[in-house]
């Protein structure tokens, strides 16, 4: 493809614009794959000038968000990560990674105080303080700059990234020296409001116009057609289906293809794996009237967390499923714990602890044809019951979430509830004392929890999960 000869005196006189009405200003498509494509990658690849899909599998509530959300971003500063200055350098580890940079900004008011960096979150333990590791040299660009001045500057500066902020002070973005010099190579793919693109995928079952017509109203610049063979019927037929709505925006489809020079064709495989979980029963009665679903901590097997709950076993069917991630808790033998989630490909395995605990509650609910069901999420489960219940609230009447920061990848004004929602934290619980206890308190009332305190250490405490219980719930 590169050609013997040629008068072009340099790359950058190559205008490598779609010609295919996609509106990119590079020839660069994100897969739809839901460990891949997500709102972050949707944006930094539309600020570039490509663009991304949004998997078909995702909820269309949630597909509708991420399309809000992207077309929200800055067309030249990235969206920083961002934690207040009482979380942890675990919370940090966690969401370090979302950014090449290797960097987040630590906030109060919305204001930029300090930076925390991956070297920053080495050798440390995990519970500490962000405001003891932070940086708090800071040097800030005003929002009017443009990327070749953001660039000089931080090259003068000798620093490699910096927040963005407006006249008030608050945190607009972030840019790198990286980012500013690309800002001047690229052109971001934006719609006719100006706003950064992005693509979403439909299959090619179920109700295949109304999921476009949905699609198309929550702002998608690009319908893609989904499936693994694009020469079957029901292919041409969504196809079909989707021209009938006449829609303002390019269709395209995806399938998987046949090489004729290999004689080869390619093939996807899906795994089937096991997931474990207990319950306990009543005896009083073979369907019960209230569920508990019960998320464990890290480091814990349900078969020694169910116990917890054995006072409320003849009024409650307890259910406890067990995070799909094993290992041996100290060495290479003897006990063995389980977590919900790692470091490694955590969106995938979000996406993965949905998706089952979602069949999970959909066969619990016709087999027990429960009258209420409680989501009770305990320190790293609260994070998994959080990000469950923000995908699927109809389906619980309360949540319950027991020592622990709220997940910081959730956006604060997405999680919302007409349902009772609790937090509880023991006053000697030896991860959150003092300052950060009520720090950790006063923003789960920010969000409209009511908050619970006793004296207890990190731990579930029946009498007063017992009580809670007891509380009519709200919106019911």
């Amino acid at each position: 493809m590169v050609p013997v000869y040629s008068q072009l005196s340099s790359r950058m006189d190559v205008d490598l614009t779609a010609t295919d009405k996609t509106g990119t200003t590079i020839p660069l498509v994100v897969a739809n794959m839901t460990a891949i494509s997500g709102r972050r990658m949707a944006e930094t690849v539309a600020r570039r000038g490509g663009i991304a899909v949004i998997p078909q599998d995702i909820p269309l509530e949630i597909v509708a968000d991420v399309i809000t959300w992207v077309k929200s971003r800055h067309l030249i500063f990235d969206t920083p990560v961002t934690l207040n200055p009482n979380e942890t350098v675990a919370d940090a580890i966690d969401l370090i990674t979302k950014r090449a940079h290797g960097a987040l900004i630590v906030v109060e008011d919305n204001k930029p105080i300090g930076i925390v960096t991956e070297a920053d979150c080495e050798n440390v333990d995990r519970f500490t303080q962000l405001n003891k590791i932070m940086s708090k040299d800071l040097v800030t660009l005003n929002d009017d700059v443009t990327p070749k001045a953001a660039f000089e500057f931080l090259n003068e500066k000798r620093r490699r990234l910096a927040p963005v902020i407006d006249k008030s002070g608050k945190l607009v973005g972030i840019i790198t020296r990286t980012g500013a010099l690309r800002a001047t190579m690229y052109q971001p793919a934006v719609d006719a409001a100006g706003k950064l693109k992005v693509a979403a995928a439909v299959g090619i079952n179920g109700d295949v116009a109304g999921k476009a017509k949905a699609l198309l109203a929550a702002g998608a610049d690009l319908l893609v057609v989904d499936t693994a063979h694009g020469h079957q019927k029901k292919m041409l037929e969504a196809l079909a289906a989707i021209r009938a709505i006449k829609p303002t925006v390019p269709i395209f489809f995806t399938c998987r293809k046949f090489n004729p020079y290999f004689r080869t064709m390619e093939h996807t495989l899906k795994s089937v794996k096991t997931y474990r979980y207990e319950i306990q029963v009543p005896q009083s009665q073979v369907r019960a009237p209230k569920m508990i679903v019960a998320l464990h901590g890290y480091g814990q097997l349900v078969k020694y967390f169910l116990r917890k709950f054995e006072a409320l076993s003849s009024e409650y069917l307890i259910v406890c499923p067990e995070g799909p991630h094993r290992f041996y808790l100290k060495g290479s033998s003897g006990r063995v714990g389980a977590s919900w989630m790692t470091k490694e490909a955590r969106e995938m395995d979000i996406a993965d602890n949905v998706h089952w605990l979602n069949a999970l509650i959909d066969e619990l609910k016709e087999l027990y044809n429960p009258d209420s069901i409680t989501l009770l999420g305990f320190s790293q489960g609260a994070a998994t019951a959080a990000r469950w219940y923000q995908q699927n609230p109809k389906c619980f009447d309360q949540l319950i979430l027991w020592a622990a920061v709220f997940p910081p990848d959730i956006e604060r004004g997405t999680f919302t509830s007409n349902h009772s929602m609790h937090f509880v934290l023991g006053n000697q619980d030896e991860y959150y004392q003092g300052a950060d206890a009520d720090a950790l308190k006063n923003s789960y009332l920010d969000l409209g929890f009511k908050v619970h305190a006793y004296e207890g250490i990190h731990d579930i405490d029946t009498k007063v999960l017992t009580k809670i219980l007891a509380l009519p719930f709200q919106g019911i």
